[in-house]
């Protein structure tokens, strides 16, 4: 599967600092990749982007699992829920990453109108 990067799905969550994307390297390093990397039917990657490009550079193969959404639109939601269940958040920027889903979810119940 040829895995492509949308640009915009990184944005939309917060970025890890760089002691995190470290620590999360070493991680993978010595334990291995614990969670696949999610991409949509076109392989675009909609989950995991700090652990694929981790992979990248540790020269892993990384674990790719897909999962099928509608619509780009659909799969914003998606990206925010995931980086709120992997990472640990501060209750503030929890909130903050919630609400900044609205737009979004707006969006999709005016298109299903």
């Amino acid at each position: 599967m040829n895995i492509k990067i949308n640009e915009e799905y990184p944005k939309l969550v917060y970025p890890l600092t760089e002691l995190e994307f470290n620590l999360l390297k070493e991680t993978i390093k010595n334990l291995g990749q614990r969670e696949a990397i999610m991409v949509n039917q076109n392989g675009v990657i909609i989950a995991g982007h700090n652990w694929y490009r981790i992979c990248q550079e540790l020269g892993i193969k990384p674990e790719i699992v897909m999962q099928s959404f509608a619509s780009e639109l659909e799969e914003k939601p998606f990206v925010i829920d995931s980086n709120l269940e992997r990472r640990h958040f501060s209750p503030f920027a929890r909130i903050e990453l919630a609400l900044s889903k609205k737009p979004i979810l707006q969006e999709i119940a005016r298109n299903n109108m």
